[in-house]
């Protein structure tokens, strides 16, 4: 939790004062977090002035909408995704070279592709995909729309979730 809160405050300095931390200890391969969980902790910290819920698995949509609107505490909430890249970019004390926050993965042939998308540029592939799809299917070569579908699939993949925010308060 301390190293968390580390995180959080090196990535949002001077935004953790008079905030309350609360960490939820959800496997990440569990549920998602939801809005009813948002609102469950909301109600555990109505004392205080604001409260930020850190959350190891993925949050739906619904919960990072309620949170938003959630005022007296002012809530704001980070899933796991974001917490990874918090601790990635925060500087790490005393861990060992050979510690890392993923564990290696074995790469498949999507994880290339996939990979390779987010190098790309998505607004070019999106377009010449689309293009190309518009003109083949227009002239009737239906058998070279595979590769303008592969490039629309290629733009899709590297459309990026959502970012972390410069402010967590504001």
């Amino acid at each position: 939790t301390e190293r968390i809160s580390r995180a959080v405050e090196h990535a949002y300095p001077g935004q953790l004062e008079n905030a309350a931390l609360a960490l939820t200890l959800r496997h990440p391969s569990g549920g998602k977090f939801t809005a009813a969980d948002v609102g469950e902790l909301w109600k555990r910290h109505r004392g205080e002035k604001r409260l930020v819920i850190v959350s190891l698995s993925r949050a739906d949509d619904g919960a990072f909408a309620l949170a938003a609107r959630l005022k007296a505490p002012e809530t704001r909430l980070m899933d796991g995704p974001q917490l990874i890249s918090l601790l990635a970019a925060c500087p790490q004390e005393n861990v060992s070279a050979e510690v890392s926050l993923r564990p290696p993965r074995r790469m498949g042939r999507m994880a290339l592709v996939a990979r390779a998308a987010f190098r790309a540029r998505v607004g070019k592939c999106a377009f010449a995909g689309a293009l190309m799809f518009l003109i083949f299917y227009l002239t009737g070569r239906a058998a070279y729309l595979a590769g303008s579908l592969i490039l629309i699939f290629i733009a899709g993949t590297g459309i990026r979730s959502r970012t972390r925010p410069r402010e967590l308060f504001g």
